[in-house]
Order: structure tokens, then C-alpha cells, then sequence
């Protein structure tokens, strides 16, 4: 069934892949998108091209996080999701975006575009985010992942997605 569900997101020209860190994001990109011919954008990892190659190559990592260079990785973000759209091309992007807020940006830019936009939501629970965290490669501070829990509200389609699927951490295998 939940298969069935996501494989009608390959519709759409955008894909939101939300949830807090280390409930399944990308878990589900990786299962789910990664031979669609959908090219992925996420801040991770514009975040760590920027730390990399400012630094020399120096490796990046979660707990070297600054807010620094953080209106530029928007930017970047944004410039990215624009101009792959404005050339045809289908995005996911994958995003902690729990709040309608934080989703805003991205509905603004399919509706000027004139592209469709879907979300999948992992509304994953804290401690088994906190125990996937433990044992990350990239590890996050801990106490992130709580304070970003109680900011979480569910997507609804009057924040004008053309279509939601939430999912839970249970909802899938992560081995």
C-alpha cells in the first residue's frame, strides 16, 4: 500500500521529503527516487560543498553547523530548485520542513513555475530519531532533534500541495 502511495508522487515535478533529522528522509529518497531520473537537492549537502571548499577540502560534519553561511545555502537552495524546475527537470528535495512556514518557499516557487508539488511527511517519533542519531555516521547534536519536535505540525493540502502522504518511522524498513 505505502508503495503504491509514493509511486504516485513520480507525477509531480516536486517532491518535498520532510521530517525531523534522522526519521527516514533520506532513507526514502534513496529507496524510492534514486533511479526515477529525479536529481535531489539538499541543504546538507550544499552545506558541506560550501564548508569544503572554503576550507580547503577540510571534511565537514554536523557538529561544525554555523548559521553563518546559512542565508547563503538558502539562496543556493532556491537558485538550484528555480532553475532545474525552469529547464524541465523533476526534483526532490529533501528538507526537515516541519512547519507550514518553512514549506512556504517551496509551494511559492512550483505555483510561480507552474509546477506540481507533492510532500511525503515522516512523522517519525522522537526517540527512535534520537537512536537512529546515536548511530549516524553524522551525527547531530541530540538535544536538536527534541527542540524540533514540538515545532512540527502536519502538511495540509490547504497550504497548497497537490498532494500529502504521511508516513511514520514504522511505516517502512530501515535495514
Amino acid at each position: 500500500m505505502i508503495k503504491a502511495n509514493l509511486k504516485k508522487m513520480h507525477d509531480f515535478d516536486m517532491v518535498l521529503v520532510s521530517g525531523l533529522p534522522c526519521s527516514g528522509k533520506t532513507y526514502i529518497a534513496r529507496t524510492e527516487f534514486k533511479d526515477e531520473g529525479r536529481l535531489r537537492i539538499s541543504r546538507k549537502e550544499i552545506r558541506r560543498f560550501v564548508y569544503e571548499m572554503t576550507n580547503f577540502g577540510a571534511k565537514w560534519s554536523e557538529q561544525l553547523f554555523s548559521s553563518v553561511n546559512e542565508h547563503f545555502v538558502k539562496h543556493t537552495e532556491r537558485k538550484m530548485i528555480e532553475h532545474l524546475l525552469a529547464n524541465g527537470e523533476k526534483i526532490l528535495v529533501i528538507k526537515s520542513s516541519l512547519t507550514a512556514d518553512s514549506r512556504k518557499v517551496y509551494i511559492s516557487i512550483a505555483e510561480r513555475l507552474r509546477k506540481t508539488i507533492g510532500i511525503i511527511f515522516i512523522d517519525a517519533d522522537i526517540r527512535g530519531c534520537i537512536e537512529r542519531n546515536r548511530v549516524s555516521e553524522d551525527p547531530i547534536p541530540e538535544n536538536i532533534i527534541p527542540k524540533l519536535g514540538v515545532k512540527k505540525t502536519l502538511p495540509d493540502k490547504r497550504e497548497g500541495f497537490n498532494s500529502i502522504i504521511i508516513l511514520t518511522d514504522k511505516d517502512f524498513d530501515f535495514d
